[in-house]
């Protein structure tokens, strides 16, 4: 009995340190993003020109529909928040990973199907963004996960 305890602990205390890694690594990817919504909303033109943004892109992002700019929030955001919660073992980083993954489906559908996000933005940022995609859903099975063996409260 006593050799299952030492493993279930040991386990936890592996758990403990890839979530404390995980969790340093989406805080500092989110907040990246996060950097980029602010640049973008505000739409700094000297961050368009540092991004090499040429006059199609710039104009892609300066007539950004409100409903488009509130599921980027989501996204960005949700997972910002999210990162946070798992840093804190909280619970709450599986519903706002939920929040960051559904605004982002919505997002790149949209974009991809009616914006021409492809033609525009090229295959580089579109790439990522489909990665993003793929990386914040992972965090969602990843937190849930967590959630399930106990980890997350």
């Amino acid at each position: 009995m006593k050799s299952i305890n030492n493993q279930s602990q040991s386990l936890q205390q592996n758990i403990a340190i890839f979530t404390w890694i995980i969790s340093a690594i989406v805080l500092f990817l989110t907040s990246i993003g996060a950097y980029d919504f602010i640049m973008t909303i505000s739409q700094n033109t000297q961050y368009f020109d540092y991004m090499n943004y040429g006059s199609r892109q710039t104009t892609y992002f300066m007539n950004y529909p409100l409903s488009l700019t509130i599921f980027w929030f989501m996204g960005i955001w949700g997972a910002f928040a999210g990162s946070v919660c798992l840093l804190l073992r909280l619970k709450t980083a599986r519903n706002l990973f939920v929040v960051a993954a559904l605004g982002q489906i919505i997002l790149d559908i949209y974009t991809f199907a009616f914006k021409h996000r492809w033609e525009i933005l090229g295959p580089k940022l579109c790439t990522q963004d489909l990665i993003i995609l793929v990386f914040t859903i992972l965090l969602v099975i990843y937190s849930q996960y967590l959630i399930n063996r106990g980890f997350l409260k």
